[in-house]
């Protein structure tokens, strides 16, 4: 399964070559963000995805499917799952699961806010994204080329 180095930078995930999946338990903080960026970044590097752009997409997704879970799902600081998939060859996909099993509805931001940007951001940069719904949560994911 998925292992983790600790390091005093940042966690590095051991992730077999093989594998067309893996994915890792967070708790429902914005810290979990930079470690879901790690795993993604780990991920798509073992399976020798060297598109920077696709890479960099990828991330940009993650932290902000972490942060909309984090800001907007009920779910009262448990926990997160980050799961990225080699969906098929040249494709990956980013979900984020929670307990919550409120769909996202994808907000206009006024110029002048902070925040309310997230799903509109995956929207424009991934080819597809969606919602999976559970009896106990839902996984929002998006996919992209690679």
């Amino acid at each position: 399964m998925l292992d983790t180095l600790e390091t005093r930078k940042r966690p590095r995930f051991l992730i077999p070559a093989d594998e067309s999946r893996c994915s890792r338990t967070l708790p429902s903080a914005p810290q979990s963000a930079a470690v879901a960026r790690s795993l993604v970044r780990t991920a798509l590097e073992t399976w020798q995805m060297s598109d920077t752009d696709a890479i960099d997409t990828a991330l940009l997704i993650v932290s902000e499917l972490v942060a909309n879970a984090v800001e907007h799902a009920n779910t009262d600081g448990s926990s997160l799952r980050i799961i990225v998939t080699r969906a098929e060859p040249g494709r990956i996909k980013v979900g984020v699961t929670d307990f919550d099993r409120t769909p996202p509805i994808p907000a206009t931001a006024d110029a002048n806010q902070e925040h309310g940007r997230g799903l509109a951001l995956v929207n424009e940069v991934a080819e597809e994204w969606g919602v999976t719904l559970y009896r106990w949560g839902k996984q929002v994911w998006a996919s992209i080329a690679a």
